[in-house]
């Protein structure tokens, strides 16, 4: 991806893992094909007593994902296919 970013070559990668960057101009799609391969990131804690701050950081997190996920899907409109699912 660093390569990708520095217009030094491509970059393959998970959409939910580079959608920050997409967001901010850093990467642009560079192909009309695009491959979803169902792969996800899950967030997991232990089975212990989460604590609340646990819970605030997650929740944070999913929320930055959302709002990146929503805006590169308005801006690309080659990616929705893959954003609607």
């Amino acid at each position: 991806m660093q390569a990708a970013m520095l217009s030094r070559g491509i970059g393959l990668g998970l959409i939910s893992g580079i959608t920050h960057s997409l967001r901010i101009g850093e990467l642009l799609p560079a192909s009309r094909h695009i491959v979803s391969t169902g792969a996800a990131y899950h967030l997991m804690s232990s089975q212990r007593s989460t604590r609340e701050e646990v819970y605030r950081v997650q929740a944070w997190f999913c929320e930055q994902m959302r709002g990146d996920l929503e805006e590169v899907k308005n801006r690309f409109w080659i990616l929705q296919p893959i954003l609607e699912t």
